[in-house]
């Protein structure tokens, strides 16, 4: 995934500035219609007649259809419709659109190759963040609960087969300890695989423990060449 351009989306950085200006009245706009559309409603309810239960029913539930939510919900969802409406008149300010969407998506694939991405992540977090790796590596990844996981912090998928993960999120590395922990965990699933992800690395000892083992070590450096070679960036933005 090469970082997005102006040229991809045929702007310049006058079109950007525009555009910018457009959306801040778009947001004003949203606003304002949130709140007359808000007054409004509240003015119909009060002359309705409170006895009459069905017809204030279906007059609240067609004003709610029809001016959404009071403000600040109101103003996001006007916010949505008078974009799309102004993205289906005008191209370029469609194209701005997407060209802000790519640069959010190359974003989110990019700081996933940024080592502190990962030292700053909770052990919860990590977890999560990792099972979104093997997701992208063709397994079908979901994150156990705390409670009894017996040892598993992911249980990984392919081919109908499952692969227990456990992921560490250590400042140090990890030692053989949590290595042996796995394999045991594996021989009482019948786990043919498993693997060991921990972002500070490991010692020598579980190198050597896993080397006649069939569990796979991802450090650091293996998650951030691995989100490198799926999301095919290389450089910085």
């Amino acid at each position: 995934m090469d970082k997005p351009t102006l040229d991809n989306y045929k702007l310049v950085e006058s079109d950007i500035l525009s555009f910018k200006k457009i959306n801040k009245w778009i947001w004003l706009s949203a606003i304002v219609l949130s709140t007359v559309t808000f007054v409004l409603f509240i003015y119909i309810l009060d002359i309705v007649d409170k006895d009459n239960t069905h017809g204030l029913l279906v007059l609240i539930v067609y004003l709610g259809l029809l001016i959404n939510c009071p403000y600040p919900a109101g103003a996001y969802i006007w916010h949505i419709l008078l974009t799309s409406l102004f993205r289906r008149l005008n191209k370029k300010f469609d194209s701005y659109h997407r060209y802000n969407e790519s640069i959010e998506q190359y974003q989110k694939e990019w700081i996933l190759t940024q080592s502190t991405f990962w030292i700053s992540l909770s052990p919860k977090q990590f977890e999560l963040a990792v099972a979104k790796i093997f997701n992208k590596m063709g397994y079908e990844a979901k994150v156990t609960d705390y409670v009894g996981d017996m040892g598993v912090d992911i249980w990984v998928t392919k081919n109908k087969v499952q692969y227990p993960v456990q992921c560490k999120a250590h400042k140090n590395r990890i030692s053989p300890g949590a290595a042996r922990e796995l394999y045991g965990t594996m021989i009482s699933f019948g786990s043919k695989k498993g693997f060991l992800v921990s972002r500070s690395g490991f010692t020598k000892g579980v190198y050597e423990f896993c080397s006649t083992k069939p569990i796979e070590l991802i450090d650091l450096n293996i998650l951030i060449s691995t989100q490198q070679k799926i999301s095919g960036i290389q450089d910085n933005i």
